[in-house]
């Protein structure tokens, strides 16, 4: 099974529970999908999410002015789209996917956001979620992965 690059683009907003931690809410859309050949058979599949992780931050300063952050919580998905096709000795066709319309997951990261002036910041940051639940409508035991790279800038009031 091979993964596919899909783009991942949303907002968030960061709610400060202490010095240090921090709740941080977001609203997504995600794109997932992997590539699987098998005895000549190629499945190609991509699926889109609204996701909305609820994420408890964790904040550190690691330099003079910036700060090291983790982050870590659960991210409910529902399903807004998807698209399929099989490939048999060179023939392409469209087929269902047999997706359920919610995925759920667990995230972990970690970035650094770096100050750009009192009221703008910029963050570049990773993140894995790691599926809980079986994201197919039949038995087969198929659970998503996503591996992030983030780059973004934050607003603050």
């Amino acid at each position: 099974v091979n993964r596919k690059l899909g783009l991942s683009l949303g907002g968030q907003v960061e709610l400060r529970l202490s010095d240090l931690f921090f709740f941080q809410p977001e609203l997504r859309y995600s794109q997932k999908g992997y590539s699987m050949e098998l005895n000549g058979i190629t499945l190609d599949a991509r699926v889109g999410y609204l996701e909305l992780p609820l994420l408890l931050k964790l904040k550190a300063p690691s330099g003079p002015s910036t700060k090291a952050y983790f982050l870590v919580g659960p991210n409910f998905g529902i399903k807004v789209g998807s698209s399929g096709s099989i490939t048999i000795n060179n023939t392409t066709t469209q087929a269902d996917l047999n997706v359920k319309s919610t995925d759920i997951a667990f995230d972990l990261g970690a970035g650094i956001e770096i100050p750009f002036s009192s009221d703008t910041s910029g963050f570049i940051g990773a993140r894995y979620s790691l599926g809980l639940t079986n994201v197919t409508q039949d038995n087969t035991d198929w659970k998503s992965q996503v591996i992030q790279a983030q780059l973004g800038i934050h607003f603050l009031p």
